[in-house]
């Protein structure tokens, strides 16, 4: 709903006030009391689909006027065959093919000025026009059934930005990949820039780089930003092969798209911004174009978070005049955008998206100057309504106050809208969704900035940084490090969202040069929140490298504490990089180990630094482990590790197996007593044993079964093999408390002979008729000498027979009652 401004009194009516006078460069929003008079009568006027620059240029050349001086003050790109810009087409569906549709718009602009390799498929093409041939131009082009617009050619936004000293290899910790060798040979990486200037200069820094010279040689550039961004790239993948494009009148970013993609680039970082919709122009269908090839883009988020972006939808509107114009303040109804911060003669665009619809109100962007003094605003220049994406570049005067704002033209809803300031800062602004193009398209890795000194502490992003989220839920990627030294910035850094892309394209290039890591050299890196993923994304970005290096010893190891703690974010470095910890047990206890991730091999060491078990990779494993000390040693595999984390949980449960079972290993025992022993099973508790002896390996013949409070058990034979005498045993123990019971120990075997020893069991009972029992006691046999003696073998007064035979009789006899005797009883 519209609202009327109320106007207080005739003399606020005439005069409009400043709070603060008029200081070139460091304004502050006058406070306007009233409400002034629009003046639009010298504003540039707008011929539909062409900019106001272009309309101003061909004024000047029907005027026979030096329109060349005016397009260079102006900063506009031009040749020989006249004006650089870019013509869009959309075509209305059902009406003609697409790529029919900007054919024929070339074939009405001088196809021959039309470069085809630097001509989208869909959309835009660059051409080349005289301004004289615009109005002409124009009157053709509308009898048209396409929606065409004509734009000059600008080149687009190095995101660059302030003066702190610092640097990124270090902060990301790549410096470890280089002692593991890692120094990205083998993988190509392409640089899009607006300027490569002193390159050649700078061979030690820069290397040799496989370059594009187009129009100017990169030694005769004075733009020296591509040049610091591959700098920092050398710094960090110094094997890594360059190719660098800079972008001008003679070369467009998608140009250098197709060549990147003939020329098997593996990755490209542009540290650019264009203006527009999300995902709309020229650079997002290059950035789109790059990433379906598979080639990997990372793009600086954009410096647009503190002050030069502003958002809005269905905003309201107030009348000024005749007019209507939206607000940018819903609590105050303030239609008046201001733009600070400008430096005499400096130069700044207003850029205004609009992502409207039919039902909705079209907008057109409008640029007021303000004396200070008098109660008019004068339009300077407006855009076209009918366009989606409008600009206005105008050259700063001092003294004047701006004020960029949106008239309404129409009625129905407002549409969505994005305003951008290449220039000084807009006072109604917002950071959350200023990310710009192509970082906003999805499958480009767009990256915000983090001091390289505050690596690793967790602070938030640089103010300047864009943001990801609003109206159009742009998603930012990952943060890097900004302010580094370069050889062409020297002291003052090179800084900005710009040299964050860089260092984390570095990064990425140590990635891809690595078998393992390039198999997800996005996934396989380190990162540290800092914030939520508007103003971060997933945090600041490091190499998989361990930070928390010394740990690599015992006397060095993290302390985790009585148990039941978890260390996340863990990792290990190339080569034989190891981590330990330690914890303390008060009294017996059982252990889990949890490791998630992938390590080479994983230790418990006791304070001895004897270890109690070891193995590959863990995930749940447990052990009973007595009180006192313990160490965890986890080992790199020899490559470069993604992180992990490692739980130590402590829990009452059942003991462990006992184990070092005496005597074992099928050993010849001659004794009758057998002493059966272990060490004590660990585990927390009052602790017993159960035992079992059997005769065969399955324990189906048991022949002793016992609960055992102790670590022993005296096992008494009372039998032997009537034919060899020998026995095979097999025995085994388990220890349980009150929380549960162990496995089964390993099986131990021994053997056991007697040979002629008796038997302590071996004694015959004979029942008399008068129920009276008879003992006979075996005595041992003589031996072959005594036997060998006459009266050895002579007669027993009173007896019939030998005695050898009798006793031979006697010995069948209480054997045979002993095995009756044992099978009854089994």
């Amino acid at each position: 709903m519209k609202t009327l401004f109320n106007i207080r009194s005739l003399m606020a009516c005439l005069a409009l006030a400043a709070t603060f006078a008029p200081v070139a460069g460091a304004q502050v929003r006058p406070t306007l009391y009233g409400q002034p008079e629009l003046n639009r009568d010298n504003g540039v006027k707008i011929k539909s689909g062409i900019e106001p620059i272009l309309t101003r240029l061909g004024q000047l050349a029907e005027a026979g006027y030096d329109w060349r001086e005016y397009a260079t003050t102006a900063g506009l790109e031009m040749d020989d065959s006249g004006l650089i810009v870019e013509i869009t087409v959309d075509a209305p569906a059902k009406v003609f093919n697409p790529d029919l549709a900007l054919l024929d718009v070339i074939q009405v602009v001088h196809h021959d000025h039309a470069d085809p390799s630097q001509t989208t498929p869909l959309e835009t093409a660059r051409v080349r026009i005289n301004p004289e041939t615009l109005a002409e131009l124009q009157l053709e082009l509308s009898v048209r059934q396409h929606i065409v617009k004509i734009e000059a050619y600008r080149r687009p936004v190095a995101n660059s930005f302030g003066d702190i000293i610092g640097e990124g290899l270090e902060a990301m910790l790549a410096d470890g990949y280089h002692r593991a060798g890692l120094t990205g040979k083998g993988v190509r990486v392409a640089v899009i820039d607006i300027g490569f200037g002193g390159i050649d200069a700078n061979a030690v820094e820069t290397g040799d780089v496989d370059r594009i010279v187009t129009q100017l040689n990169l030694d005769q550039d004075s733009e020296t930003h591509g040049t610091s961004m591959i700098e920092v790239l050398r710094d960090i993948a110094p094997h890594a092969e360059l190719k660098a494009y800079r972008l001008d009148a003679g070369l467009d970013v998608l140009s250098a798209v197709h060549d990147a993609i003939n020329s098997k680039i593996d990755l490209i970082v542009c540290p650019l911004s264009w203006f527009d919709l999300p995902g709309r122009g020229l650079a997002a269908e290059a950035a789109r174009l790059a990433v379906s090839h598979g080639i990997r883009w990372v793009n600086a988020a954009g410096n647009f978070g503190d002050g030069r972006y502003f958002e809005s939808e269905g905003a309201a509107a107030v009348e000024i005049g005749t007019e209507a114009f939206i607000t940018f303040d819903e609590e105050m109804s303030d239609p008046y955008q201001f733009i600070n911060e400008l430096a005499d003669g400096e130069r700044f665009e207003i850029h205004l998206a609009v992502d409207r619809n039919a039902d909705q109100t079209a907008l057109s962007l409008e640029l007021y100057s303000w004396d200070g003094m008098s109660n008019q605003f004068v339009l300077e220049a407006q855009g076209d309504p009918d366009a989606a994406h409008q600009v206005i570049s105008h050259v700063y005067a001092d003294g004047m106050y701006m004020f960029p704002m949106i008239r309404l033209i129409g009625q129905g809803g407002t549409p969505a809208h994005r305003m951008f300031a290449t220039a000084g800062r807009l006072h109604f602004a917002q950071a959350a969704g200023s990310l710009t193009n192509p970082a906003g398209v999805p499958g480009v890795i767009s990256v915000g900035a983090v001091d390289a000194g505050d690596y690793p502490d967790g602070i938030a992003p640089l103010d300047y940084s864009s943001q990801g989220g609003g109206l159009f839920k742009l998603e930012l990627s990952l943060c890097g490090p900004t302010n580094c030294t370069t050889g062409m910035n020297g002291p003052q850094g090179f800084s900005g969202t710009s040299a964050a892309a860089a260092n984390v394209a570095g990064l990425l290039a140590l990635q891809l040069a690595d078998q393992g890591l390039s198999v997800d050299p996005l996934g396989l890196l380190k990162y540290l929140p800092v914030g939520d993923t508007e103003t971060a994304g997933a945090g600041v970005v490091m190499a998989l490298m361990d930070e928390y290096e010394p740990d690599n010893t015992a006397d060095t190891a993290t302390d985790m504490g009585k148990g039941g703690y978890l260390l996340d974010g863990r990792s290990l470095s190339p080569g034989t990089d190891e981590d330990w910890f330690s914890f303390t047990l008060e009294a017996p206890m059982n252990v889990e180990f949890v490791i998630e991730g992938v390590v080479g091999s994983f230790e418990v060491l006791d304070q001895n630094l004897t270890i109690v078990h070891q193995g590959a990779a863990v995930s749940g494993e447990s052990r009973a482990l007595p009180a006192g000390t313990f160490f965890i040693r986890v080992c790199a595999d020899g490559t470069v590790s993604p992180e992990y984390s490692l739980m130590v949980n402590q829990f009452l449960g059942g003991p462990e197996a006992p184990q070092a079972l005496t005597p074992a290993g099928n050993v010849l025992i001659t004794e009758q007593a057998v002493t059966l022993a272990w060490a004590p099973a660990i585990g927390p508790g009052v602790i017993i044993h159960q035992l079992q002896v059997a005769k065969d390996a399955g324990f189906k013949k048991l022949v002793a079964s016992a609960t055992v409070e102790g670590a022993s058990f005296d096992f008494t034979s009372d039998e032997a093999d009537p034919d060899s005498g020998e026995i095979t045993y097999y025995w085994r123990v388990l220890a349980e408390n009150e929380y549960g019971s162990s496995n089964w120990s390993e099986v131990a075997v021994f053997r056991q002979n007697l040979g002629d020893v008796h038997l302590a069991s071996d004694v015959i009972t004979d029942a008399e008729p008068n129920g009276g029992v008879t003992v006979v006691t075996l005595l041992a046999p003589e031996s072959p000498e005594a036997q060998a003696q006459p009266e050895a073998a002579g007669c027993t007064t009173g007896s019939s027979g030998s005695g050898l035979t009798l006793a031979l009789l006697a010995a069948i006899v209480a054997a045979a009652l002993v095995r009756a005797r044992r099978r009854e009883a089994r």
